[in-house]
């Protein structure tokens, strides 16, 4: 993290997805800010997510690459069936799994 005015370069740690520059000001400049800046800065600001907010995001990224899952494992099924229709005497498939509504999987409690 830099600081404006000195340029000094802070001990401190920020970890982000996204590659970006940090730029700190101090409490006395922060205060000198016009109200329109600091109402912009207040009504952008992004409150931290909270546990609950966390969680939920995490079970709902896991039902989704469940989701993903199935939906290609759908996919590749169908097209083993699709060929064998084509070609009846040549298979090639050896067993195909059953096929899974992947919307189940969207709509399942968080908990099990």
């Amino acid at each position: 993290m830099t600081d404006i005015n000195s340029r000094a370069i802070f001990d401190s740690t920020i970890i982000t997805l996204l590659p970006c520059e940090f730029l700190g000001i101090t409490k006395a400049d922060y205060i000198n800010l016009s109200q329109d800046i600091k109402n912009n800065f207040n009504e952008y600001i992004r409150p931290y997510p909270t546990v609950t907010m966390i969680r939920q995001n995490f079970y709902d990224n896991k039902k989704w690459i469940k989701f993903k899952k199935a939906c290609r494992e759908n996919i590749k099924n169908s097209k083993l069936i699709q060929n064998e229709f084509k070609n009846p005497f040549k298979t090639s498939r050896g067993s195909i799994s059953k096929f899974v509504n992947a919307f189940d999987i969207l709509f399942e409690p968080a908990h099990k």
